[in-house]
């Protein structure tokens, strides 16, 4: 019981700094009819982000996750991928994009987790102003790998996007937002990627 207060305290201490995040306009159209579900599972994965609860998350998430962005965050990570992409200069993108962005969860989970959601996105996540929902079936194919959904449940999952929209300090990136993917597979909502636009 206490733990549960204690999140709802920072979740409302969090959603009191939320005025860093600024309202979010996109140019496509908002999906209006959120499943129930998705929401839910979307409040879920933020209270365990928030929590830094890696456990749940795990829980909330596929067996792997689709990270492009994972491969190059950091600065041994992007000289280890320049000289990867120097050594194999007709072939580095295959690796890269068939195989090595989509990671295994605890990977994630350890390796980027503190990365993608610092302070800043957190408040964001949580202020219902900042976010939205979008249907993500255009995109559905690049999350059709056995770690995300087996095969015998791709007919029927769906794809969703939650948009956050951020803000930051740095001059040449003022705004852009961050894209988190969730796929429905019977009536579960699972994480399963994570992007920036633009």
């Amino acid at each position: 019981m206490a733990l549960f207060t204690k999140h709802i305290i920072l979740l409302v201490l969090l959603s009191l700094w939320s005025n860093l995040c600024m309202a979010q306009v996109l140019e496509t159209k908002q999906y209006t009819n959120v499943p129930k579900g998705l929401g839910v599972a979307w409040n879920e994965f933020t209270s365990a982000v928030i929590a830094n609860d890696k456990d749940k998350l795990k829980t909330l998430s596929t067996a792997c996750i689709l990270c492009s962005e994972c491969l190059d965050n950091t600065d041994t990570e992007n000289k280890t991928l320049e000289a990867y992409r120097n050594a194999h200069p007709n072939t580095w993108h295959i690796k890269l994009y068939k195989k090595d962005r989509y990671m295994p969860v605890a990977v994630f989970l350890s390796e980027d987790l503190s990365l993608i959601f610092d302070t800043a996105t957190q408040r964001c996540m949580i202020d219902t102003s900042n976010f939205q929902f979008y249907i993500d079936s255009v995109n559905k194919k690049l999350y059709e790998k056995k770690c995300i959904m087996p095969k015998n449940t791709r007919q029927t999952a769906s794809m969703y996007e939650v948009f956050v929209k951020m803000v930051t300090q740095d001059k040449n990136r003022l705004e852009y937002q961050k894209a988190f993917a969730f796929v429905r597979i019977g009536d579960k909502y699972l994480f399963c990627g994570y992007s920036t636009m633009p």
